[in-house]
């Protein structure tokens, strides 16, 4: 199923429900980052999620898979885009709650394949608060993308600061690999060399939340 590119994007959130700023994201970072595919990973129970405000795996799964079939080629700009954005319920089928864990199932049978980690930059400024993060940061490269109003504060806040190759304040471009290498810089930190490989992307922002669309359902 993934081997039209080794480059993989696991894009994980609660998607309660999906909207058009997670497709948006899902879309900017395969085009920027040359990503063969990118991986929706639906959270089971997410950890940092207040218990009882979340709504069932089961509608927030559909939620995703509706989002990601709305998701036409004349948004993606380029053909076959039905087959780049898939959606996951390991989560769900295999008992996990954590990242560290979800992601080392995947680093284990996926080994040759370059994972990047789509993290918004509000997830980012919580980096920190997540179970074995500086493990998360070794299994997977870390793709930290725009997002209106929480830029600065991932910029300059405490993961920046912590995660082992950051400068306080700098924006760090991702490396593509192939014909386009030339087109951008590489990650900061050595490859293999157990350092965290991450970096921000800049793309454009869209006014849209989860949160403010579950409040458009209750009133």
């Amino acid at each position: 199923m993934f081997r039209a590119s080794l480059r993989l994007g696991l894009f994980g959130g609660a998607f309660d429900p999906a909207h058009r700023g997670h497709a948006h994201v899902a879309i900017e970072a395969q085009r920027r980052l040359l990503l063969g595919r990118v991986l929706w990973l639906v959270a089971r129970r997410p950890p940092l999620k207040e218990a009882g405000g979340v709504s069932s795996f089961q509608e927030r799964w559909k939620s995703a898979r509706a989002m990601t079939s709305s998701m036409t080629c004349s948004m993606t700009r380029s053909r076959g885009c039905g087959e780049k954005f898939l959606v996951s319920d390991i989560e769900e089928a295999f008992g996990m709650t954590f990242s560290d864990e979800v992601l080392w199932s995947l680093r284990k049978a996926l080994g040759e394949y370059d994972l990047v980690f789509l993290s918004g930059s509000d997830g980012f400024a919580e980096f920190l608060h997540w179970r074995s993060w500086r493990f998360v940061g070794r299994l997977v490269s870390l793709a930290v993308c725009s997002r209106r109003g929480t830029d600065l504060q991932a910029r300059l806040g405490g993961a920046a600061r912590a995660l082992p190759c950051a400068r306080r304040g700098a924006m760090l471009r991702l490396a593509s690999g192939g014909r386009n290498k030339r087109r951008h810089r590489g990650f900061q930190g050595r490859k293999g060399g157990g350092e965290v490989r991450w970096g921000f992307v800049s793309m454009p922002c869209l006014d849209a939340s989860s949160s403010a669309l579950r409040g458009g359902v209750r009133s």
